[in-house]
């Protein structure tokens, strides 16, 4: 109707629309209407441009596809700074976060983490906290500040619950799952979060919530329900790597962080790796990967990786 009517604005907002729900139910088809609406709204100097590019770069990072979700932040950014809507800034600078977390920039992760914490911390309430709070957890358990990682996985939580979208608490659920040395502690949340990933059949935080609840259940020894349930929700490379990681193949579940670009993600497992290589007493094959996790975890200042490293590195001289 909108195409009859010449109402190119409302063309663009249903393609948009549409192409939203496609991608989100794995219909690869989704992702073109997306890219079509945003064409469209580009023509038009219309918001809907921002909507476009938010969901654009969102399904981007979704399938793993981390540079080609780095520009459509920028312009999404620039977008919403043009024309002055300060909420849609912050969903920018929220998948900007993101971005530098996954890409190691964990100077500038860091500075937005605390910027948009501190203005929740201020008085303006985000539907988004639990997500800010999860990335500045790991950041700073990577630093080896584990009380504050502790705290700040708890907080996300408790934000993730109340803003009730299965999208952020599922990954907030198996993130605390991971966080806990205690199968005891560990359990509820595992469980909860696979309730939930079930109930919803979608992929919850491919991007964080997956490879977190990959890891858990190895902890749980869990491994074959976990498989089973990734392979009935779908693929993708987070799923894939994920899949590797909780069959103990942890060099391909690096090797396939590293093709997505999640530096983290990548140097944990050829970190998880090494300490399985060097008990298997295959000294030799552990020293690259360790080498390679070291390099990362140095790159970003990361002292509580680098400590048990280098620990791992002494003990198998």
């Amino acid at each position: 109707m909108a195409d009859r009517l010449g109402l190119e604005d409302e063309r663009a907002r249903a393609l948009n629309t549409l192409g939203t729900a496609r991608a989100g139910s794995g219909d690869a088809d989704g992702v073109g209407l997306i890219e079509e609406s945003i064409d469209a709204a580009r023509n038009l100097h219309t918001t809907e441009l921002i909507r476009g590019l938010n969901n654009l770069s969102h399904h981007r990072i979704h399938r793993g596809e981390l540079s080609a979700a780095e520009p459509l932040i920028e312009e999404m950014n620039a977008v919403a700074r043009r024309f002055g809507y300060r909420n849609w800034i912050t969903w920018a600078e929220d998948k900007k976060l993101a971005l530098s977390y996954f890409l190691g920039r964990w100077n500038d992760a860091q500075a937005l983490a605390d910027e948009l914490i501190g203005e929740v911390d201020d008085g303006t309430p985000h539907y988004l906290e639990g997500e800010w709070c999860m990335y500045r957890s790991r950041m700073r358990l990577a630093r080896g500040k584990h009380s504050e990682a502790i705290d700040d996985a708890r907080r996300g939580l408790e934000a993730a619950r109340e803003a009730g979208d299965a999208q952020i608490l599922g990954p907030l659920l198996a993130w605390n799952a991971r966080l806990t040395d205690s199968p005891a502690q560990a359990q509820p949340l595992y469980d909860e979060f696979v309730e939930l990933w079930v109930e919803s059949g979608s992929i919850l935080g491919a991007a964080t919530g997956v490879p977190d609840a990959a890891a858990v259940s190895v902890m749980l020894g869990r491994e074959e329900q976990f498989v089973a349930t990734t392979k009935a929700i779908g693929g993708g490379p987070w799923l894939g790597a994920a899949v590797a990681y909780a069959g103990g193949e942890l060099v391909r579940a690096a090797e396939i962080f590293s093709e997505i670009g999640a530096l983290p993600e990548e140097a944990q497992a050829r970190l998880e790796a090494a300490t399985q290589l060097v008990r298997a007493g295959r000294r030799a094959e552990a020293e690259p990967e360790l080498q390679q996790s070291l390099a990362f975890w140095r790159s970003v200042g990361a002292a509580g990786y680098v400590r048990e490293g280098e620990a791992l590195l002494a003990a198998s001289a």
